[in-house]
């Protein structure tokens, strides 16, 4: 049976707090206590369990998980229950990343959505029970990744091949990097598709965004 080692668990913990740009202060807000007294239960190493659940809540992992010693486990033997919880600060540098790039355009486009609404109690505090309210069109800043390659264009030769090529490069409308990129993203967004219908599994959506990755020049 597997002893519980409190330096594990902290040292989880810290990682977690790590990869999710979270600081001892942010976790003592959570836990509704002061950042001295996280500073000394990690000192300790003495953690309540109540802590612990909500640090495990708060960052959607299992207890189990906190416990492990994860440095024996390589990245084929992790399972995935669910999709991690993922900062906006992350969101926002990948976003980032892509805008530094400068090889994105960009497009105001109108999504028709569902609207739904609250119920309240008689002294407007809200029972936590959504109703639909009806649609309502909105518009979002888009981004794609302009590509004028024919994708249904044929060739009987090398050189007519080439020669297609190079009229492309003449006129601007040669982009590698925009062509690779919407590719992944088109395999993304099918990989995707076929998980919210379940005819996927978390693990293998993973294992198959890994793999498309993999394939990607570096």
């Amino acid at each position: 049976m597997p002893v519980f080692d409190k330096n594990i668990l902290i040292t989880n913990i810290r990682t977690l707090m790590k990869e999710r740009n979270c600081i001892q202060e942010d976790l003592a807000k959570i836990l509704h206590t002061t950042q001295p007294s996280i500073s000394k239960a990690f000192s300790s190493g003495t953690l309540p369990f109540e802590y612990v659940y909500k640090i495990a809540s708060y960052f959607n992992v299992s207890i189990d998980s906190l416990c492990i010693d994860h440095s024996n486990i390589s990245d084929t033997d992790i399972e995935y229950d669910e999709p991690p919880t993922i900062s906006v600060y992350e969101i926002c540098s990948s976003l980032a990343t892509i805008f530094k790039s400068a090889t994105p355009y960009t497009q105001n486009i109108t999504y028709r959505e569902t609207v739904y609404k609250e119920e309240c109690d008689e002294f407007g505090e809200g029972l936590g029970i959504h109703y639909c309210s009806g649609e309502k069109e909105n518009i979002y800043n888009a981004i794609f990744f302009p590509n004028y390659c024919d994708p249904d264009f044929t060739y009987n030769s090398r050189d007519e091949f080439d020669e297609y090529m190079d009229s492309l490069r003449d006129y601007g409308n040669l982009h590698y990097t925009n062509q690779t990129v919407n590719v992944f993203l088109s395999k993304l967004i099918d990989l995707l598709t076929a998980f919210r219908k379940d005819s996927l599994s978390y693990n293998s959506y993973i294992f198959a965004i890994d793999e498309n990755l993999s394939k990607i020049p570096q």
